[in-house]
């Protein structure tokens, strides 16, 4: 109760909920206290130690006059969890005539337990502006079409905070679906922001400011929406170590359309983006991005070569060796050590790849190689041995025995 000491106050707290359930019915007893801050703290002490015999001083503390001790019920309440607490819960949350402070915590205690609340007794929760963000987090648990287009409107609104919480809970009906259904609210999405471009606007907007967990929110949401804008800001997130896997699953499921865009903005990326492109482009089966890969084997930087070289290697473009070889002669003459070693590990893994090994593929690559051996240099035969290294001895004796 030491309301000058925060840090002593918070101390006590700690130091209470470590001691666990042996202090819950002296908690409990205490809450009779007249000081409503002691009260609220006790109550926090409840939820922390999260034991369900506070149940029951949670269901009274509901209706506590303080608004923010009753707040702090709710939100207990959403920890200790239980049928009854479900009922009091959905009783506040729905109640029009409640505090808006107490409604809030009950609805995101309700999400809290994955409460199924119909749509429909959640109308006068979406009708207020305050309680609209915490009101569609709960309709993502539910499964009716009033939620569902509540959620749909809610793509629609001005403000941040409700058009934030409108896509988390759109994203967690597409998880929680059935396949055949998480198909149609996909397709209803898509079918949505091609109407609006609006939201896919404000999406990429939002996305380089965005805290982590709102960042992956906004990818998979822009991922769902299928739209051409959203490609290369997506892309540009992939230099995000903490969301680059995320951003290049999403490209790769944009399929013939993060083809078509990656190679449209190629000019307009810079370095670090051209490099993760290399990078997607590796796991993508389109037309245009080998083309862009096999123009990028020419590019002046380095850098740029060996990310082509090794996105050529992944997507097993048997089309590139030939590229590929003039490149090793000429890189293992002026003595570019890596790039050499991803052209060596692009070629062997092409050559040798399943579908792509047969003999007749194996012996024209070594053929080319033994012509570069013919009258090669020192650091020209390291770089043949590399790539025959990588062929796991499908070559012949007679060309390992010039190496010798």
């Amino acid at each position: 109760g030491d309301a000058d000491n925060s840090g002593r106050r918070n101390s006590a707290l700690e130091a209470l909920i470590g001691a666990g359930a042996r202090v819950v019915s002296r908690v409990i007893a205490d809450l009779a206290t007249d000081d409503a801050d002691v009260r609220k703290q006790l109550v926090d002490v409840v939820a922390g130690i999260g034991d369900p015999e506070g149940c029951g001083a949670m269901l009274y503390m509901l209706g506590d006059p303080d608004a923010n001790v009753a707040a702090a019920a709710a939100d207990a309440l959403g920890v200790l969890g239980g049928e009854e607490a479900i009922r009091a819960l959905t009783g506040v949350a729905t109640d029009a005539d409640a505090g808006q402070l107490l409604r809030a915590s009950a609805l995101r205690s309700l999400a809290r337990l994955e409460v199924v609340v119909p749509g429909n007794d959640l109308a006068s929760c979406v009708s207020d502006a305050v309680l609209r963000p915490a009101a569609f987090e709960l309709m993502g648990y539910s499964e009716d079409e009033r939620a569902l287009d509540e959620l749909f409107k809610g793509l629609e609104l001005r403000a941040h905070s409700s058009k934030e919480a409108a896509v988390e809970a759109l994203l967690r009906r597409v998880a929680r679906a059935e396949p055949s259904e998480a198909m149609q609210v996909s397709a209803r999405l898509e079918g949505a922001v091609q109407a609006n471009a609006q939201v896919v606007d404000w999406a990429v907007e939002s996305l380089p400011e965005a805290a982590l967990k709102s960042r992956m929110r906004l990818i998979q949401f822009l991922g769902l929406s299928r739209h051409p804008s959203a490609v290369v800001p997506i892309l540009l997130c992939a230099s995000d170590a903490a969301v680059s896997d995320l951003a290049h699953a999403t490209l790769v499921a944009f399929g013939a359309l993060a083809d078509r865009e990656l190679d449209a903005s190629w000019s307009d990326l810079t370095h670090a983006a051209q490099l993760e492109a290399c990078r997607a482009m590796g796991s993508l089966a389109e037309p245009a991005s080998a083309s862009r890969l096999m123009l990028v084997l020419a590019d002046p930087d380095s850098e740029l070569r060996s990310a082509a070289a090794h996105a050529l290697a992944e997507r097993r473009h048997a089309q590139a060796l030939p590229i590929l070889l003039e490149r090793l002669a000429r890189v293992a003459v002026v003595g570019e050590d890596e790039e050499r070693e991803a052209i060596a590990a692009s070629i062997a893994a092409i050559s040798a790849a399943p579908g792509h090994g047969e003999t007749r593929l194996v012996d024209e690559v070594v053929a080319a190689l033994a012509e570069l051996l013919e009258g090669g240099c020192e650091s020209l035969r390291f770089a043949v041995a590399e790539v025959l290294g990588g062929l796991s001895g499908r070559c012949d004796a007679a060309l390992l025995g010039k190496l010798s």
